[in-house]
């Protein structure tokens, strides 16, 4: 979906390259009004190397909760989140709540010989995925064990 929001996503690539990153997963989310998110931790290989980020676009004030802080975020602000930690969410008003969550990884995460085995990734799935399609595309994974052995590993 990343065509659709050209200006956004040039915002937030130019925002993880002054951070030494690289852009990842990319959400627009909504909270109901006066509605929660229960606590929770982010858990997962995903999550481990990844920092999250909160673009308020639209609130009148969300309340953040993560191991002992709280926060109100309000809208136009830009937060990083500590989800590796217990958090949750209250949104404080009677109106919805809409945030970019984004994951910047630092580019010193990888090293080299994951670097490499990256773009060749990147490049290819890309093409399998635009030639095949989705359905095509998930079958192909979830029918090689071995390749998904060799994208796990370190």
């Amino acid at each position: 979906l990343y065509k659709h929001f050209p200006n956004t996503i040039k915002y937030l690539k130019q925002f993880a390259k002054e951070n030494n990153c690289e852009l990842q997963r990319v959400i627009f989310a909504s909270l109901l009004p006066e509605g929660k998110v229960l606590p929770h931790v982010d858990r997962g290989e995903y999550f481990k190397y990844r920092d999250r980020y909160h673009l308020v676009l639209k609130s009148k004030g969300s309340e953040f909760s993560s191991g002992n802080e709280k926060q109100i975020f309000q809208e136009g602000e830009m937060w990083w989140f500590a989800n590796k930690e217990l958090h949750s969410v209250k949104n404080l008003d009677n109106s919805e709540r809409l945030h970019i969550i984004f994951d910047l990884l630092p580019k010193n995460h990888y090293t080299l010989k994951q670097k490499i085995v990256k773009y060749f990734f990147n490049y290819f799935f890309q093409k399998y995925f635009d030639t095949y399609g989705k359905n095509e595309f998930t079958y192909f994974l979830e029918n090689n064990p071995t390749l998904i052995k060799v994208l796990l590993s370190k």
